[in-house]
């Protein structure tokens, strides 16, 4: 059995803000959700990383994407 992510919370401040950075720093859509107070982004055809706005304390969670796109930028 093949298991994958599909999909994250991300808490935010500004979930619309947040979204549309993360989106547009990695080139891919955004808007949104289908279901629920989130905005997402459609990281690829499985993941979607549902940003939602609050006000308590960030949990620190990491995550980390590997794309040729981002590896051949300047730094």
């Amino acid at each position: 059995m093949t298991i994958h992510l599909d999909h994250a919370i991300v808490s935010s401040r500004n979930k619309t803000a947040a979204a549309r950075l993360l989106a547009e720093l990695l080139g891919v859509p955004w808007g949104p959700a289908a279901a629920g107070p989130f905005t997402a982004v459609y990281v690829n055809d499985g993941l979607t990383l549902d940003f939602i706005d609050t006000d308590e304390d960030f949990s620190g969670d990491i995550f980390v994407f590997a794309s040729a796109r981002l590896s051949s930028m300047p730094s």
